[in-house]
């Protein structure tokens, strides 16, 4: 029922802090089944500490309240941990479930945490449990 192109949106917290901002080449709603198409999708997530946390993808589908995300085509979520080390998943396909704080994939993914990288058939990465569980066979090069 309405298209936006070369849009960007910003969403902020109660006190006026920003916490997200959502850009991309044009986004698609359709009302039946309240879904969001966004092509070039770049996203830009801050935590209360003020970690950022961006993701990119060529394409994004969302429902409309925007607590599940799908990101197709080079989907990247780029971030940090709690440390300040710079932590990265890559894959084809991602699956983000905001307010539960979880990503996950079934596709093959890799993963940067440092200088260590893992490469999984698939992975299950809850934020608030603070696990990630990767789907075998798993090729690792850690670094400590």
């Amino acid at each position: 029922d309405y298209t936006m192109r070369r849009f960007t949106l910003q969403r902020y917290a109660p006190d006026g802090r920003l916490v997200a901002k959502l850009e991309g080449r044009e986004m698609r709603h359709y009302p039946a089944g309240d879904r969001i198409e966004i092509d070039e999708l770049v996203l830009h997530a801050w935590a209360p500490d003020g970690r950022l946390t961006t993701a990119t993808a060529r394409q994004a589908v969302s429902n409309g309240r925007a607590s599940e995300l799908e990101l197709k085509g080079g989907a990247e979520v780029i971030g940090t941990d709690e440390d300040g080390s710079p932590v990265e998943i890559r894959s084809e396909f991602l699956q983000a479930f905001i307010e539960q704080r979880v990503v996950r994939t079934p596709q093959p993914v890799t993963v940067r945490h440092g200088a260590s990288q893992l490469r999984a058939v698939g992975l299950h990465y809850d934020m608030n449990k603070r696990t990630l569980d990767f789907l075998g066979p798993v090729k690792a090069t850690l670094q400590v």
